[in-house]
């Protein structure tokens, strides 16, 4: 009985911590988000136990040529689509206009122009790179 206790605490404690899916559930999530609409493509998929279910992310591509609105509703209704999976807790779906090829949750991956862009500024070198002034 011990150590059926000890193997669920450990399952538990994994599920709690936001260990990542398996495979065949992160392929099943692309296939569903390939096949929503037309011109909506996945770059990017990622789920997380949430307690017994998951925590999706998906990172969608859809042409630039789409209004905001257009977008926005078919990220909403692939969102709900997610979400009524049983297995999700809770998806987030972003819309972008391309693939990257960095992490954008990563600012040391992203390319300069990209920084700033986003930041407004050229990236500064961190205090360990600058060489020592004495």
């Amino acid at each position: 009985i011990i150590g059926s206790w000890i193997e669920t605490g450990k399952e538990q404690a994994a599920m709690i911590a936001g260990r990542s899916a398996d495979p065949e559930f992160l392929a099943n999530i692309r296939e569903i988000a390939n096949q929503y609409h037309p011109e909506l493509y996945a770059d990017i998929i990622r789920a997380y136990h949430f307690g017994p279910n998951f925590l999706v992310e998906l990172e969608m591509v859809l042409p630039e040529t789409y209004q905001l609105r257009e977008s926005h509703d078919i990220g909403m209704g692939l969102q709900h689509k997610i979400e009524d999976l049983d297995r999700v807790e809770r998806a987030f779906v972003h819309i972008d206009y391309q693939e990257r090829p960095y992490d954008e949750h990563d600012e040391n991956s992203w390319p300069n122009e990209y920084y700033e862009k986003v930041r407004g500024s050229p990236r500064q070198k961190s205090a360990k790179c600058r060489p020592s002034v004495e």
